[in-house]
């Protein structure tokens, strides 16, 4: 996927046109289009750009060309993760890994000679993978900051 066409129709789609996220980014009009067109080789967006039309626009297009590219997917991590408390790591890790068993399982079963996975059957894995990709994350985020909530003020990340 290109990254530029990703940007073009992150640009396209923003529902106050171009003008209006244009002023968001503090650039003008033109500009803008310049930078998103995938034909223009004079001016193009920087890494910091990119990240300001995502966050302008709240649409991760952009990110999930750069992780398909890389072979991999993007996944927003939610802040309150439904059903994770604190202390709840082992849990979540257990169940992750319940998860990636009954995966293996259940795809050995539909298919053991190897045929293709359907569309379906993708969907239903992408989004449990998803999911549990995400409890891992904010568990241990929260794990992160516990511990580093633990220590003297003087050591703490910043």
């Amino acid at each position: 996927m290109d990254l530029t066409r990703a940007l073009q129709r992150m640009v396209r789609r923003f529902p106050g046109g171009t003008n209006a996220l244009a002023a968001m980014l503090d650039m003008s009009p033109t500009t803008l289009l310049h930078k998103a067109s995938p034909t223009d080789a004079r001016q193009w967006f920087s890494p910091e750009e990119c990240l300001s039309v995502t966050e302008a626009t709240d649409d991760n297009d952009f990110l999930n060309a750069l992780c398909t590219a890389r072979g991999g997917m993007f996944m927003p991590v939610t802040a309150d993760l439904q059903g994770l408390v604190d202390g709840d790591l082992v849990n979540v890790m257990r169940e992750a890994s319940q998860f990636i068993g009954k995966l293996a399982d259940a795809r050995s079963k539909s298919s053991p000679g190897g045929e293709d996975i359907t569309a379906n059957e993708l969907a239903a894995i992408e989004a449990e993978g998803a999911d549990a990709i995400a409890a891992i994350q904010e568990a241990i985020r929260r794990a992160r900051a516990e511990h580093d909530s633990s220590k003297p003020r003087h050591l703490r990340a910043a």
